[in-house]
């Protein structure tokens, strides 16, 4: 049993002990700040439903609006809420959904007396969350972005919103299949720099409440778009230096950044920095994937940060959104990863056409073969250490993910028309990087 599992075992044991219900509850609504570039308020990066809004309104009253309070009742009552299909359709097929994560982090950083008397202090009023409860704070500031990647949409990248609102006719191809679909029926392309407006930046009318409310969050985590070009950045992290020596400082970021150096004296004041390089793919589809990325660049920034930062203070890993194409090149990964000795870090894509689910079975069964072979690798090696240990427990996650869910011998059909479609009105081609998927498109 691994880490993860074993945290969240006792924590579901805690949880049954005091008679909630382990199926629904979650700790996220209590603890959780999730604050998107658009100015809504989620439970969590997994949310569905918007609970709020940050640019709007104050964030600290937000977090016990009636739509806060409602989903926190639910869940306790043993009602699976809309907002958290994510999490029901990982944990369906074995794999460690967000839910989880929150249990095995608060169990594995504070212990079970702790817990008792978090969940006991909730029991007493289960609609309402405490800011001086809240361990984490993710805030995705702008959706600026440099880059274009296959998974992504509008709502999280500039670059999304100019490819799309020049172009009508990808735009009625794609848009019901976007990971962030467009609200109203009558929308047009040309639109959408208006449609995301309040995404294009950080300003809000309350951002300054929202700095308030992280006073209390023992992680910052800063996300996007890509945070480190938001202009505005270096002052989020010097407002937070007087917070810094308790606090982490978390970051998903695709660092395909010019003059990283200039964030690196105040990222030296934080108690701990966790970067999460979103690397999403093998090397060789690197520039398909993550469309005008320069993978050379996110390399030398690598070696930049290794020569500056040393463990524990900053926890770097490559991170990889588990989707068919990196399914596809998991061997490749796996050795670009080691030879490097970046830990993987691993996020499952699940309502999109790119999801590793809608592979046809023969290529699912290679994928799943070859992902086997990586982690039974470490026997013959006998290597056990952090890197051997996320790279087999984020395998396993995503071979779970996928293993049991055979579908036939065919690509999605919303995947087959996303792909053409990006292959007629973009500058590269899906076989040139993925031959094996020919007869299937």
């Amino acid at each position: 049993m691994n880490k993860i599992q074993d945290n969240v075992n006792k924590f579901n044991k805690i949880i049954h002990e005091l008679g909630l219900s382990k199926e629904t509850f979650c700790l996220a609504p209590y603890i959780n700040l999730d604050l998107d570039q658009s100015g809504e308020m989620y439970s969590c990066y997994r949310g569905k439903k918007t609970l709020g809004n940050w640019k709007n309104r104050d964030s600290r009253k937000e977090f016990n609006n009636e739509e806060y309070q409602n989903l926190r009742q639910q869940l306790y009552d043993d009602k699976k809420h809309e907002n958290c299909k994510s999490c029901w359709s990982a944990e369906s097929k074995g794999s460690i959904s967000p839910r989880q994560r929150f249990f095995d982090q608060v169990y594995g950083d504070y212990g079970s007396e702790y817990v008792k008397n978090l969940l006991t202090k909730i029991k007493q009023n289960p609609k309402l969350g405490e800011l001086t409860d809240i361990e984490r704070t993710e805030i995705r500031t702008s959706s600026l972005c440099n880059l274009k990647c296959m998974h992504c949409g509008p709502g999280n990248s500039t670059q999304w919103i100019q490819m799309l609102s020049n172009n009508q006719t990808m735009y009625d191809e794609v848009r019901s299949f976007i990971a962030d679909p467009i609200s109203t029926d009558d929308t047009m392309a040309k639109d959408l720099p208006k449609v995301y407006k309040s995404s294009l930046s950080s300003d809000g009318q309350y951002a300054d409440t929202v700095k308030l409310a992280m006073r209390h969050s023992k992680i910052v985590q800063f996300s996007g778009g890509e945070p480190l070009l938001d202009p505005k950045h270096k002052g989020w992290l010097e407002y937070l230096q007087h917070s810094a020596e308790r606090q982490t400082l978390d970051y998903n970021s695709n660092l395909n950044i010019h003059d990283l150096e200039e964030y690196f004296p105040l990222w030296k004041n934080f108690k701990r920095v966790n970067l999460r390089i979103s690397i999403d793919s093998a090397p060789s589809t690197y520039k398909y994937f993550r469309r005008l990325g320069d993978f050379s660049l996110v390399e030398d920034n690598i070696k930049k940060i290794q020569n500056n930062f040393s463990s524990p203070q900053m926890f770097m890993t490559g991170s990889i959104t588990f989707n068919m194409f990196s399914a596809l090149r998991w061997q490749e990964i796996f050795d670009w990863w080691r030879k490097n000795n970046v830990i993987l870090h691993t996020s499952l894509v699940i309502d999109h056409p790119t999801s590793a689910i809608h592979l046809p079975d023969s290529l699912k069964q290679l994928c799943i073969d070859t992902m086997q072979s990586t982690i039974d690798w470490f026997k013959d090696a006998d290597e056990e250490d952090i890197f051997a240990d996320q790279w087999k427990r984020s395998t396993q996650d995503c071979l779970n993910y996928i293993k049991n869910d055979m579908k036939g011998e065919q690509l999605s059909n919303n995947t087959v028309l996303y792909l053409k479609s990006f292959d007629r009105h973009t500058d590269l081609k899906t076989i040139d990087f993925f031959p094996e998927l020919e007869k299937f498109l």
